[in-house]
């Protein structure tokens, strides 16, 4: 299907993906972006933009399935949106925090806000501190980087800075997910950006997530909070009374909502980009932090200590204050003669293969980078990963997250 349609100075359209426009005539504006005769703007399947005619203009529609075109609602809070951007664009050392529920809107004005900056002659940077649906890092990861051209998504901006969180789950990594941000956000400012803005993830709409964003803002000390969503905004306006604005948007009643799966195949999407064809690299088990793997944080034990105990092939043993990790193809343990042994309460094995692509980061003290475990070796005293990461590596973190070779995920527990 390929409209064309017409629109005239200061109308606007809001568009639903997946559409390619192209325009023939005039110049429009998408999220503070401009673009001008024979330019193409791409709105993909997941996305919806409001689009601002700046002069009259001309515009060929190539429309994929459940694509749409639709006049602006007269209660959407675009405009609003814009003339914020605007003011805060205005006044430098701005750190601003975007709270509300999935797909309300925070990565759009994220991406608007930004763009304004730049028009402006500011530097923004954005801290993404969604470690389920990044849009600048990986899964995972509290991730940061800055625009510095205008943008239609705010994944565009370069990943320079990454901290690790191990989980796409937010639920038992608050305090981790919260100090790394700060630490992101006082980074930038340090470094000369005029605005760091923080696009929070979309856990809000029960006591623990809430309750989490309120313990981030207190550990923030924002100057603006952006509340996208009319119920949870009494939440928030007490920090009024501490000198921070809040500044309320009613969610729109018409927008896209990426499902479950949608989400699912965006992470994949985002380990792929990050993890395909990365480089082999083999790190020695000395000298290395390991964080995550318990078969290796242990204190290594004679494996000739433990083999009357067990029946098959032990190729690595090592014990932590209460458990006796066992590496190898185990068919039957004698557990009571392990546990008086070597006094601990736990006997854990470690299959063989079983390391293979685990998710991992990499670091060197300063920088944390997304890694696959592929191999243990033993005998050989080293752990081979596949990466990306060129620098020196002093640190291995290990997550709870195993991919599969189309880089979709599997969740275990057992090496926790």
């Amino acid at each position: 299907m390929t409209p064309e349609l017409s629109v005239s100075k200061g109308g606007f359209l809001k568009v639903y993906g997946p559409v390619s426009i192209l325009v023939k005539k005039g110049a429009i504006d998408v999220l503070g972006k401009v673009f001008v005769e024979k330019t193409r703007v791409i709105v993909h399947k997941t996305k919806t933009y409001i689009i601002r005619a700046l002069e009259d203009s001309e515009l060929d529609l190539v429309m994929g399935e459940e694509a749409s075109v639709q006049p602006l609602e007269e209660d959407d809070p675009y405009l609003a949106k814009y003339a914020l951007s605007q003011e805060l664009a205005s006044n430098p050392g701005r750190l601003i925090v975007l709270v509300g529920g999935t797909d309300s809107g925070k990565s759009s004005f994220a991406t608007l806000l930004s763009n304004i900056v730049l028009q402006k002659g500011g530097s923004p940077a954005i801290v993404d501190g969604d470690v389920g649906q990044s849009n600048i890092g990986p899964p995972g990861f509290v991730s940061a980087g800055r625009i510095t051209e205008p943008v239609l998504w705010v994944g565009e901006a370069k990943p320079e800075k990454l901290r690790f969180i191990g989980d796409v789950k937010p639920h038992v990594n608050i305090w981790k997910i919260i100090n790394a941000v700060k630490e992101l956000a006082s980074e930038y400012f340090k470094a000369g950006s005029t605005h760091v803005i923080v696009d929070t993830d979309g856990w809000i709409r029960d006591e623990k997530g809430l309750r989490y964003k309120v313990s981030l803002i207190s550990a923030l000390k924002p100057d603006v909070i952006v509340v996208f969503g009319a119920d949870i905004s009494p939440y928030f306006r007490k920090f009024s009374a501490h000198g921070v604005r809040v500044v309320e948007f009613n969610i729109p009643a018409t927008r896209k909502v990426r499902s479950r799966d949608e989400r699912r195949i965006l992470r994949s999407m985002k380990y792929r980009e990050f993890l395909h064809e990365a480089p082999v690299v083999k790190l020695d088990f000395e000298n290395l932090i390991i964080n995550g793997l318990p078969i290796l944080e242990g204190v290594p034990v004679d494996v000739a200590s433990v083999e009357k105990y067990v029946e098959g092939k032990i190729s690595h043993a090592s014990l932590l204050p209460d458990k006796l990790y066992l590496a190898g193809s185990v068919r039957r343990v004698e557990e009571e003669g392990l546990k008086k042994e070597f006094g601990v309460a736990k006997i854990a094995v470690f299959e063989p293969g079983a390391e293979r692509n685990l998710y991992a980061a990499v670091s060197n003290g300063s920088l944390d980078y997304p890694a696959l475990i592929d191999k243990i070796d033993f005998q050989g005293r080293r752990i081979i990963i596949k990466t990306r990461f060129t620098d020196k590596i002093s640190e291995l973190k290990v997550s709870t997250i195993k991919l599969r070779d189309d880089f979709t995920e599997e969740f275990l527990e057992v090496f926790s």
